[in-house]
């Protein structure tokens, strides 16, 4: 299975400010994106015990997935 690291600029027009910007990414309402970045990895076979399944995953753990 892959999963992809995305980097990119969002223009906050509206004045949301980071908190809501998170919010909405996290239910996939983007801004404006300007995509600067993507990077694919292969993540294996995938299950509910994966470590991308949790928030509280670590960003070492996470990253490492991806060839950076």
């Amino acid at each position: 299975m892959k999963a992809y690291k995305v980097e990119m600029i969002i223009v906050d027009f509206n004045g949301y400010g980071l908190e809501q910007l998170k919010l909405n990414l996290e239910s996939m309402r983007f801004y404006n994106p300007d995509i600067i970045d993507i990077l694919e990895g292969d993540i294996g076979e995938w299950d509910d015990d994966h470590p991308l399944n949790y928030k509280g995953t670590t960003k070492e753990e996470k990253l490492k997935y991806f060839k950076l």
